[in-house]
């Protein structure tokens, strides 16, 4: 990797956008009880800790997270 690979990727992580729990509920089409369940099994992205009482998720993973569920969906069909 060479600086500009370095230089690119700090620029992408802070255009990096951070979803709040309600956000990634709406953006999802799911209820914050659906969400949480998913969180409790291990089936979802891990949060970033925003402060001490808040978490955060990146855009970026919860896509990722889509795409793997619709790759699943696909195997299983």
């Amino acid at each position: 990797m060479n600086i500009t690979d370095l230089v690119n990727d700090q620029k992408h992580a802070l255009n990096e956008k951070i979803m709040r729990l309600n956000e990634v509920a709406y953006y999802l089409k799911l209820s914050k009880s659906t969400l949480y369940n998913h969180i409790r099994a291990g089936g979802f992205v891990t949060a970033i800790s925003l402060g001490v009482r808040a978490r955060g998720y990146l855009r970026s993973d919860v896509d990722a997270w889509i795409e793997s569920r619709i790759k699943a969906g696909k195997a299983a069909a």
